[in-house]
């Protein structure tokens, strides 16, 4: 099938707005494991994730999330391939049960942006890395690559919300009695499930101010490659890093604008609460350029028809069709 960025087969209804998944963070770079609020996914929705189990040179299986971004190169985090001695990438499907339908590939090479530290357990600045499979990558309507785009900050200011997957931790409603006080339409208390999740979980999740997330972390340090979001019982935690933070643009598409770095996960509090305890991202627009570079310019992000262009033509094909309507009359 030929390849098209950030199309999807699903419907955008079968997108949930609750929910989300991250990764543990001021005790250090520690692969994340949840959905927080998470809802189940439509099976040919999100169909550029990627699940990563990764064997580490201390003989430690490790599973993070990534992202396929052409036929032969996916992004994930770079603290997912810190002690990386081989792995395989499964991609095509929703259900870890549903072998049948998962294709794997071994990885050929691991790329980890030069600037992270992964020793330094109060850094986590470029936690970037590139994958290349050992072959290309089949595509087809439950396997396709997402958008890259050099401008993200038309997605921040005009959607205010991004959607994060993954196969992570997760969590539910706390169970109340019917005649309990508690038992309200409003909503409800959320708990933590210590356990990885069977079936993709997706969330939508609000942007959240820069000034606000630096006065959070100002201890770590939030600079201009990373990103911020999450809200109240929606948000990542432990288990899914690497993972995609994605937008649906304008044009149609969808575009990776973050990569699950890191959060607050010194208890099931604070990683629930990712208003007052944001989730922070990898920006990806940031590195557009190490993205080009390491993948010999095969690989490069969108700088033209994105989803403010798209806005922009549109609004002047609206004009020309309204001034060619009154010059009727």
């Amino acid at each position: 099938m030929e390849m098209s960025c950030g199309r999807s087969s699903a419907q955008q209804n079968d997108i949930s707005q609750y929910g989300t998944y991250r990764h543990p963070q001021r005790q250090g770079a520690v692969p994340t494991k949840r959905i927080i609020g998470g809802s189940k996914t439509h099976a040919k929705a999100w169909p550029w994730m990627a699940y990563l189990i990764i064997m580490t040179y201390s003989q430690s299986e490790l599973r993070c999330g990534a992202t396929i971004v052409s036929d032969r190169w996916l992004i994930t985090a770079a603290h997912c391939l810190t002690d990386f001695w081989n792995g395989t990438v499964l991609v095509g499907f929703k259900d870890v049960h549903d072998w049948y339908t998962q294709e794997s590939y071994l990885i050929e090479s691991t790329t980890v942006h030069p600037g992270y530290y992964a020793y330094d357990k109060m850094m986590h600045n470029h936690d970037i890395a590139l994958i290349k499979a050992v072959r290309d990558i089949k595509f087809n309507e439950y396997v396709q690559p997402i958008c890259l785009s050099a401008n993200d900050s038309h997605f921040s200011k005009n959607y205010h919300f991004g959607h994060v997957t993954g196969w992570g931790y997760h969590s539910k409603p706390i169970p109340h009695d019917s005649e309990s006080e508690h038992n309200t339409t409003q909503s409800e208390e959320h708990y933590v499930v210590h356990g990885f999740s069977d079936k993709l979980l997706v969330a939508r999740i609000p942007f959240i101010d820069y000034d606000k997330c630096r006065s959070y972390w100002k201890l770590v340090g939030v600079g201009d490659g990373q990103i911020c979001a999450g809200a109240f019982q929606k948000g990542t935690s432990m288990g899914d890093s690497g993972g995609p933070l994605q937008v649906h643009g304008i044009d149609g598409r969808w575009y990776l604008v973050g990569i699950t770095s890191f959060g607050e996960e010194s208890s099931d509090e604070t990683a629930l609460d990712q208003d007052k305890n944001p989730g922070v991202y990898t920006r990806v627009s940031y590195y557009c350029d190490f993205i080009a570079k390491e993948t010999e310019g095969t690989l490069t992000c969108d700088t033209g028809s994105t989803a403010s262009g798209t806005l922009v033509s549109c609004f002047v094909v609206l004009l020309s069709l309204m001034s060619h309507y009154y010059r009727a009359f």
